[in-house]
């Protein structure tokens, strides 16, 4: 929670992360107890599943393309705060039980782009000092996240070792999504 930084917009809740760092800070136990509840009873509440959209506009690009506009999604600061716990959650199973492949760096404790970079450039060295040929292929699916599709996490989920529990939340997390798009244009520096 200490992490949660300061001066970002609030979602539809009108909440900022402030008054969630001194809810915190006195009643350390209040989001903690409520994704333990949420996790219970395998529901997200829908209050919390509601975003609202700002589309920023990009300096120096035509107004009538909607290339020219960038989506940033305002969500309540309670959805993130347990949705972190969620994912917190959800990542130690997946450690604990080795479900992770060793080659995944991304949203691993103890590994990132760096430690990624090492292990790529160990195995280019072994395979030249060894005489062998080497070939590296890199993909960058543009928006891979945002557009990847309820159900494939989905399935994802289904033939992961998680417990029912844990599965049935993320499921519930993933229903019932609604957004507002919010039409009034913010000019946002390129550079």
């Amino acid at each position: 929670m200490e992490h949660l930084p300061s001066g970002k917009a609030p979602g539809i809740d009108g909440i900022d992360n402030f008054p969630i760092k001194i809810i915190h800070k006195w009643l350390n136990n209040t989001f903690p107890t409520l994704s333990i509840k949420c996790l219970h009873i395998s529901c997200f509440p829908d209050s919390l599943k509601i975003g609202n959209i700002i589309l920023f506009q990009k300096r120096g690009k035509e107004q009538r393309l909607a290339s020219t506009y960038r989506p940033i999604s305002l969500l309540p600061t309670i959805r993130k705060v347990l949705e972190k716990l969620m994912t917190h959650r959800l990542t130690y199973h997946l450690e604990s039980t080795n479900s992770l492949k060793d080659q995944q760096h991304g949203f691993r404790d103890g590994k990132s782009v760096d430690t990624a970079i090492n292990e790529l450039l160990s195995k280019i060295q072994t395979a030249r000092r060894d005489d062998k040929h080497v070939l590296v292929l890199f993909i960058d699916i543009k928006e891979a996240f945002d557009n990847l599709q309820h159900r494939a996490i989905i399935k994802s989920l289904d033939a992961s070792t998680c417990p029912v529990n844990i599965n049935r939340l993320f499921y519930n997390l993933l229903e019932n999504r609604k957004v507002t798009l919010l039409l009034h244009f913010v000019a946002l520096p390129c550079g």
